[in-house]
């Protein structure tokens, strides 16, 4: 697993499986069962049968939570009315998940020798829970959690003719599974951690200038942040 899914994915979802990021664990199913790759993630899926989709989240033999976790919806399971309330509203990792890696500035640069290489100028630990821009009948939740996609409008300037004219028509905040499951986590451990709480939820003030305009259909409006729960 180290040595082949993670020498190219090692950055954010390695370091976020494996625990490397400062003050967070490991994935759970890596912690106690020490799972790797292949248990999720199946050849079938990541080699390509199902090439036409518009994105990875809409491949049929993609991993769901609920594949393995089949009895979280039943009434005689812990936690049953937290998951049938939430469910097909909210995506597993914004109530699972801890603290991962956004990028921002990263840039195709050119070493004194000429040499091609990437820089990223920020990088921090972040939670963010936005508005699903691509619903669908395999993703219904409204609510999911997004990352930074490492790039930015001058990610290739140092190449001709590469301006990245397109730049607007894609949110730079990016439906997000992290890789960093907890069974318990700060946002679950009370209902009002997230209810009422709109620093958790991606806002205007949260999206540099420049990008405002691309990540509109990702912003959560502050008329939809689930309200604060009063105690009877």
């Amino acid at each position: 697993m180290k040595e082949v899914c993670i020498a190219c994915h090692g950055s954010r979802v390695g370091d976020e499986y494996l625990g490397k990021n400062d003050s967070c664990s490991p994935d759970i199913h890596y912690k106690k069962a020490f799972m790797t790759c292949e248990k999720c993630h199946t050849s079938e899926e990541m080699h390509g049968e199902e090439a036409n989709h518009s994105n990875r989240y809409e491949v049929k033999s993609g991993p769901k939570c609920d594949q393995c976790h089949e009895n979280i919806y039943n009434k005689e399971s812990d936690n049953h009315s937290a998951h049938s309330n939430h469910r097909d509203r909210v995506s597993c990792q914004v109530c699972h998940s801890q603290p991962y890696t956004n990028c921002f500035d990263c840039h195709v640069a050119l070493s004194e020798d000429g040499e091609k290489y990437y820089e990223v100028k920020e990088h921090s630990l972040n939670f963010k829970i936005g508005i699903n821009p691509n619903i669908s009948e395999r993703r219904k939740e409204k609510y999911v959690t997004l990352r930074h996609a490492p790039v930015a409008k001058g990610t290739f300037s140092s190449y001709k003719g590469a301006e990245l004219p397109a730049f607007d028509s894609q949110p730079t905040w990016k439906m997000a599974t992290p890789h960093n499951i907890q069974r318990k986590t700060f946002q679950n451990s009370e209902c009002n951690n997230c209810h009422g709480n709109k620093d958790l939820f991606l806002q205007e003030k949260d999206v540099r200038n420049i990008e405002l305009k691309c990540n509109i259909p990702v912003i959560v409006p502050l008329e939809d942040i689930p309200p604060l729960i009063k105690e009877e």
